[in-house]
């Protein structure tokens, strides 16, 4: 979710980078010219098995060697905090509608509604959290 939250955003946060060729091993990534410590976020370039934004010292990759950028990523505590009640929402709204997709239901005292856009197609995420995300977005 954090890699469509970012693309929707199209914020990288990307505080520095660099490109070469990069091997993974027993799922850790070295990259000695970016210091990056544990616990900070990388983004991941020109991978077959690891494309996309990882949280670095979780040691969790796909041992490969590839050619691409990696870089240093610096997301707002609040943005991931965000991230993870969106995480949240879709699991939820997920599970709700995990017999098909619907605008509303009602039985036996239960009801669900989920909201709408002016044409009738329902919202979704990036909709729900459009104000939220606002300060973040880049045009």
């Amino acid at each position: 979710m954090l890699d469509a939250v970012i693309a929707y955003l199209r914020n990288d946060f990307r505080v520095r980078m660099t490109a070469g060729t990069f091997a993974i091993e027993n799922g850790r990534l070295d990259v000695p010219e970016l210091d990056i410590p544990d616990g900070a976020y990388i983004r991941i370039f020109g991978s077959i098995f690891n494309d996309g934004v990882h949280l670095y010292g979780d040691d969790d990759l796909t041992d490969e060697t590839f050619t691409g950028n990696v870089w240093l990523l610096a997301i707002p505590t609040e943005l991931l905090q965000l991230v993870r009640e969106i995480e949240e929402s879709v699991s939820a709204a997920n599970k709700a509608t995990a017999g098909g997709v619907m605008k509303s239901e009602s039985f036996d005292g239960y009801s669900y509604t989920r909201m709408t856009r002016a044409d009738g197609s329902l919202m979704d995420w990036r909709d729900v959290y459009h104000d939220r995300l606002a300060r973040w977005r880049k045009i």
